[in-house]
């Protein structure tokens, strides 16, 4: 069905509406007719909203406790084989009075270098390699803005270190260097999660049982790790 509202200046003005395969004439002059139609149309308008507000509610579902559990552990042990103290991984669901801003964490430092983005790609990493159809359903945007970040910190000091002038080179130094470190921290992560895929697990396993590690109770969980 076509709807059409035309103001006409002097007399009245028709619009042709168009329903069920058949032509009618519609009078614009015709006010409860005109109300009846756009009665209708704000109910099909709800309806269509509606819909698709449901549509992305359920593209948009939470992610299971195993998914980040998985997230955590990966970034947790990322941290700890880099050197970075691990004081808490959680996997509780941060509840605020707007909603849920966080579905897990791991307290740690991330250090402003090659190091700190592989530590921050580590959790999506082990996540989809537990679950590949997880993507999607934990977001990696946080993550993803602090590896920016991170990377035009880096950037910004090599650049007042070196002191370039030429415009050119300029571009071309940044665009090297964001390539270089990106790829340098996806392959320290890559490696990670590859070698300490059973620590991953591990941690991973003790945080679906019991949702928090304390710092005490994640060095434990690596303990048992090292006694298999």
């Amino acid at each position: 069905m076509q709807i059409g509202f035309v103001q006409g200046a002097g007399r009245p003005t028709s619009r042709r509406l168009e329903a069920g395969g058949t032509n009618e004439l519609m009078n614009v002059a015709d006010v409860s007719r005109i109300k009846g139609v756009a009665t209708l149309a704000l109910v099909a308008t709800i309806l269509v909203i509606n819909k698709e507000i449901s549509t992305q509610t359920k593209k948009k579902r939470r992610p299971s406790r195993a998914v980040v559990a998985y997230h955590e552990a990966g970034r947790a042990i990322a941290c700890h084989t880099l050197g970075s103290r691990v004081l808490a991984v959680s996997v509780i669901p941060d509840h605020t009075p707007w909603g849920i801003d966080g579905d897990g964490y791991c307290l740690a430092e991330f250090p402003s270098n090659v190091d700190g983005m592989a530590m921050l790609m580590a959790g999506e990493m082990a996540q989809l390699r537990f679950d590949p159809k997880s993507e999607g359903t934990y977001p990696f945007a946080g993550d993803e803005h602090k590896v920016e970040v991170t990377l035009t910190a880096m950037v910004n000091q090599a650049m007042a270190e070196l002191n370039l002038t030429a415009e050119d080179a300029r571009y071309e130094f940044v665009s090297q260097l964001e390539r270089r470190c990106k790829l340098a921290a996806q392959r320290e992560a890559i490696d990670i999660v590859d070698r300490h895929w059973f620590e991953i697990e591990t941690v991973a396993c003790a945080l679906i049982r019991s949702r928090f590690l304390d710092r005490p109770a994640f060095l434990s969980a690596l303990a048992d790790c090292r006694r298999r």
